[in-house]
């Protein structure tokens, strides 16, 4: 199974989210769209959630016969953050009680800009990790380096270092995401190069065996300025398993694109 990831950040509104919702059930429309290659997944700000699900749910349950959104019933939802807290006095955050109650199935964990803006730990993310798996939503977790670091020589050391804090004590039998997104490609226009992505996405396996993570199938995903015009040949690189993509997936049309560039269409 192949991964493609929206990740709005902070981007668009629930009107937005219904209007995409639309276009993307026009292409599967179009399309006769089959979802046994590659799954869709789709993380909106929190305030989407709420009437992106509701329309997910309707379209699941067949109650929104003759309207394009009625083929969106395979689109999944995702979410951008989560506290590892099930409740408590941590203004603006958002619990996994909360997020399963819009069928949230996966969250973002570990992103760079939660790591530098919120100084999110290791040891943080993998609070958020096991809470997550606990409450059947499925993380994203992501891992990258820094220009300075990659220039030293240190990806690798980088690399270790997230998934053995991250990862610690981690149990997990079913898919688990890994995305490879090195910050000095994120949002820059700026793409690691097809030998850096391979290179990395074999290091992330050699680690998660040297761990001994009890993980069944990782799975690893490429995240740094992926867009329509680079996914063809960024899909052909050996051992991934899929893209999260920001700036690019804020059109449904581009990013219905890569989609189905991922599902080799």
């Amino acid at each position: 199974m192949k991964y493609c990831i929206a990740n709005w950040k902070m981007n668009l509104t629930s009107r937005d989210g219904l209007i995409y919702l639309d276009k993307i059930g026009q292409k599967i429309n179009e399309h006769n769209e089959s979802f046994e290659k590659a799954s869709m997944i789709i993380c909106p700000p929190y305030t989407a959630l709420d009437l992106m699900s509701a329309i997910l749910i309707e379209a699941e349950e067949g109650l929104l016969e003759d309207l394009d959104m009625a083929h969106v019933s395979d689109v999944q939802l995702g979410a951008q953050n989560m506290n590892p807290n099930n409740e408590g006095a941590y203004t603006g955050e958002i619990s996994s009680n909360m997020l399963n109650q819009y069928r949230v199935k996966w969250v973002i964990v570990g992103h760079s800009e939660r790591r530098s803006m919120f100084a999110e730990t290791d040891e943080f993310i993998n609070l958020k990790i096991k809470t997550a798996l606990n409450h059947n939503i499925n993380p994203i977790l992501c891992i990258g380096e820094t220009l300075e670091e990659r220039e030293l020589g240190n990806t690798k050391e980088i690399l270790f270092e997230q998934l053995e804090k991250g990862l610690k004590d981690v149990i997990c039998s079913k898919d688990f995401l890994i995305a490879y997104e090195p910050i000095w490609a994120i949002g820059t226009g700026q793409t690691a190069d097809d030998d850096m992505i391979e290179s990395a996405n074999n290091m992330i396996l050699s680690i998660v065996k040297e761990l001994k993570c009890d993980i069944k199938n990782p799975k690893i995903l490429y995240g740094g300025s992926v867009n329509n015009n680079n996914a063809k040949n960024l899909s052909k690189i050996c051992n991934l398993d899929g893209f999260l993509i920001g700036g690019a997936s804020l059109d449904a049309e581009q990013f219905y694109s890569i989609y189905n560039v991922l599902k080799g269409e």
